[in-house]
């Protein structure tokens, strides 16, 4: 996935850099690094996002992932 096609999924499926870092488990920065080419995407993200655009999985089966992993985390 080249930081361009990162954007355009962002775009598509309405995702904040703030939400992409939540998903994938970094800082924004990190996020960031990705979008400006400094850093190569990992292939978990290109995964994700790539099932995401193909209607494999909902956002919000992967919200409500995300949030139960962060409240097991927690308790």
């Amino acid at each position: 996935m080249t930081p361009e096609n990162l954007k355009t999924l962002l775009v598509n499926l309405d995702l904040s850099n703030s939400d992409l870092s939540t998903i994938a488990g970094v800082t924004e920065r990190q996020v960031r690094s990705w979008i400006n080419g400094t850093h190569k995407i990992p292939q978990s993200v290109n995964c994700i996002l790539s099932a995401m655009d193909q209607k494999a999985i909902s956002v919000d089966w992967l919200v409500n992932f995300v949030e139960q992993e962060l409240r097991s985390r927690v308790d």
